[in-house]
């Protein structure tokens, strides 16, 4: 899987934490299991730079050295999100997948279909749409590990001080703000705001949640909606998000055009950025402040870009299929995703729709409110939707 992207707040110590705790729950679950319980998990934390200072594709390096890793045998399953896994699927095929990796469709070629050896009613537990992600038609590929959404923590100031009333009020309009109207608010207000672009991802979450603020997205509102990219309207809606992106410059000697997570996680700590905008599941970071005082907000419009991240098994492996099956049904389970909750901040997959009728789902609300609310106001915007057409290439490209 993926190193975590705050590498100052989780190094080696906290990989060695999960790489143990995901292994000692499952000893733990299958001690009696004698198909199983003669296996233990290893994790190998992929490192993901923000940034390749040689100009290089950070995603692209990725994709191929995973592929090249799945048929070398390296691993037998891996945790891939939404943006990575059947990313190579679309109606318009593309050469460029098959130059850099020599394989055509290298999610199904090279991952298996774990619907063979699964019970769909099983995974009935995990939001609809975040299980449709992980499927090509009746092909179950990825079974879905965790979620997460875009979010703001604000600095905790002194109550009733200045700074603190207008951080305040910030929040009690973000529903109504657009990314424009907060930010100019907050010059008004000399409030100082950096944002992380130094992560590809980062950078385009940020476009379509500015860019949603403004157009309705959505082929059911507009089945036309992505000619606001290429169309007469577009040249004064990227004028405007070129202008808004060079004001967050980094003081970086490397980059110093562009902010790191880390960047902003520091100017956050030292009180130079009012906001940290970052993801739901580094809740952990804060929970100083109690589970239930978390300082978090929704980002304007509460408009909010998902990342849902799934567990695929390699084809390659030497390990039958379905052992992986079973295995990967254990580490995606409900309790596992909750065990990784209280341990990491981890987000669940779970469909809180049903959460008056679960108490599983109850429990976690009631132990972690913030999250749970943030997740019943918000309006998520899913980047693999927003770019699937008919005329659109693979979102590999895009990727």
């Amino acid at each position: 899987m993926k190193e975590f992207d705050l590498s100052t707040y989780t190094e080696y110590e906290y990989n060695e934490k999960y790489r143990n705790e995901l292994n000692n729950y499952f000893r733990e679950r299958v001690k009696y299991n004698e198909r199983l319980n003669n296996y233990e998990i290893d994790v190998y934390f992929y490192p993901y730079p923000p940034i390749d200072t040689t100009g290089r594709s950070v995603p692209l390096a990725y994709m191929n050295n995973l592929v090249k890793g799945l048929t070398r045998k390296e691993y037998d399953m891996v945790v891939l999100d939404e943006r990575i896994l059947l990313n190579d699927i679309a109606l318009m095929e593309t050469e460029w997948i098959y130059k850099e990796t020599n394989y055509r469709q290298p999610s199904l070629e090279l991952l298996h279909d774990l619907s063979k050896y699964i019970n769909k009613a099983d995974l009935e537990f995990h939001d609809p749409k975040i299980l449709s992600y992980g499927m090509y038609k009746d092909k179950i590929i990825g079974l879905p590990y965790e979620s997460d959404f875009d979010v703001l923590y604000y600095q905790n100031e002194e109550k009733n001080s200045t700074a603190y009333n207008n951080t305040m009020l910030l929040l009690e309009n973000m529903k109504d703000y657009t990314w424009d109207d907060l930010l100019n608010q907050m010059k008004i207000n000399s409030q100082p705001f950096w944002i992380s672009f130094g992560d590809n991802n980062d950078l385009l979450n940020f476009v379509i949640e500015y860019s949603s603020n403004k157009y309705n997205l959505t082929s059911e509102y507009d089945p036309d909606y992505l000619k606001v990219f290429y169309n007469d309207t577009s040249i004064s809606h990227y004028t405007e998000l070129r202008d808004l992106v060079k004001e967050f410059k980094s003081n970086s000697e490397e980059n110093p055009n562009i902010a790191t997570l880390d960047d902003v996680f520091y100017y956050y700590m030292v009180n130079e950025t009012t906001f940290f905008k970052a993801k739901a599941s580094h809740n952990y970071i804060f929970r100083k402040y109690g589970n239930g005082t978390l300082p978090l907000s929704l980002p304007p419009k509460y408009q909010s870009a998902t990342t849902n991240k799934y567990l695929v098994a390699n084809k390659f492996s030497n390990i039958k299929p379905e052992i992986l099956a079973e295995v990967a049904l254990i580490l995606t389970e409900k309790n596992a995703q909750l065990s990784r909750a209280k341990g990491f901040g981890s987000i669940p997959t779970f469909d809180f729709s049903k959460k008056d009728s679960d108490i599983d789902l109850q429990t976690y609300c009631d132990t972690y409110p913030v999250i749970c609310d943030a997740m019943d106001k918000v309006e998520k915007l899913y980047i693999r939707d927003i770019f699937n057409s008919e005329m659109m290439v693979p979102f590999y490209e895009i990727e």
